[in-house]
């Protein structure tokens, strides 16, 4: 009996948390105006982890994790809820709802979450010919999430369907947004020309949508994967220039998580032309934001930056410490790509000793 109550009581703790993201992240979505929305984002992730919070701290006074086996994660009982609705045939409601969940499972780095998500909505959107759903579904969530995860085969598939329905239907923006998707699998895997055709379709289709702020963070997304395409080709000017322009609309918009990722992307290009202190100083300023706004991702990156500083200036032990620190973080998120980049820096360290 003890057992059945508190399997009960862990069910209800991730009925709990889950019930406050899908309300939190619906109300954002469909309420609350787009240049809020970011904003919204963040406070349904806070809440939602405020609930756990509250919640699991009730049940941890109360129980161990040996008593509690059969007890589901928040994540489980999210995808259950999903599961219903298409045993229900609740078509209208997976894609309502899976659009809504889109951005805040994204920040939270449950991209396998996310994708299982995106593909139920994918086969709901079909019935009732929702073939804009299907566009951002296809191009977002079944595209790039892929790319996060390495499957880079199955992400080009998705994204290039994504982007045929899309001019299809005349969505330029999810076109566009499809094109730079492309640049980015293209540049992983060091495809600098096939990156460049697709970076250049993007600006070409991006320069044709109305003005608006979703037209402004296309353009500085574009800025910075040309930034990212000419550090690859070791053009450090043209690449600066390019973070400079990126930076700058990136302040007009005021996104300080993308603020912190073009500032990390400067620091690698300062160490490539051997500005090893303004690097230095901008690794530090930013590991120390993202750390207080919680923004694993850019943790991470900095991480690496400092890793790259100390290296260059022989301080090994330094470096090894950042890089494995930033090796933890990777696993735990699944930033497969840059687990592989810091891999690749371990792998030099522990050769050379």
């Amino acid at each position: 009996m003890r057992n059945t109550i508190y399997e009960t009581i862990g069910s209800y703790f991730g009925l709990f948390a889950s019930a406050i993201t899908i309300v939190m992240a619906f109300v954002t979505f469909f309420l609350v105006p787009q240049q809020y929305q970011t904003a919204g984002y963040v406070l349904t992730i806070g809440l939602s982890y405020f609930g756990i919070l509250v919640v699991g701290i009730y049940v941890g006074r109360r129980i161990t994790s040996r008593e509690m086996p059969n007890a589901k994660s928040s994540d489980d009982i999210l995808l259950d809820f999903f599961e219903k609705k298409k045993s229900g045939n609740e078509n209208a409601d997976i894609v309502r709802f899976g659009l809504a969940l889109s951005t805040p499972v994204w920040l939270s780095h449950k991209y396998r979450t996310r994708k299982a998500i995106g593909e139920l909505v994918e086969v709901a959107a079909i019935n009732p010919e929702n073939i804009q759903a299907t566009i951002k579904v296809l191009i977002d969530d079944l595209g790039w999430t892929n790319v996060e995860l390495g499957l880079y085969q199955e992400a080009e598939e998705k994204i290039r369907l994504g982007i045929e329905l899309a001019e299809k239907n005349s969505n330029g923006y999810y076109a566009a947004k499809g094109f730079r998707h492309l640049f980015g699998l293209n540049y992983r895997q060091g495809n600098l020309q096939t990156c460049e055709e697709h970076l250049l379709k993007s600006k070409e289709l991006t320069e044709l949508l109305p003005s608006d702020k979703k037209k402004e963070e296309l353009m500085a997304e574009l800025h910075y994967a040309t930034s990212s395409l000419e550090f690859k080709k070791g053009n450090l000017e043209d690449s600066l220039k390019e973070i400079d322009l990126a930076h700058e609309q990136y302040k007009h918009i005021g996104d300080r998580e993308w603020i912190i990722k073009i500032l990390a992307r400067k620091g690698e290009i300062l160490i490539g032309q051997k500005e090893y202190e303004r690097a230095h100083q901008i690794f530090i300023k930013g590991l120390q934001i993202s750390e207080t706004y919680h923004f694993n991702r850019q943790i991470v990156k900095n991480l690496i930056g400092l890793g790259s500083y100390h290296l260059a200036r022989n301080q090994v032990k330094r470096a090894q410490n950042n890089f494995e620190k930033a090796k933890e973080i990777a696993e735990i998120i699944g930033m497969y790509y840059e687990k592989r980049i810091i891999d690749d820096h371990l792998e030099v360290i522990s050769s050379a000793n």
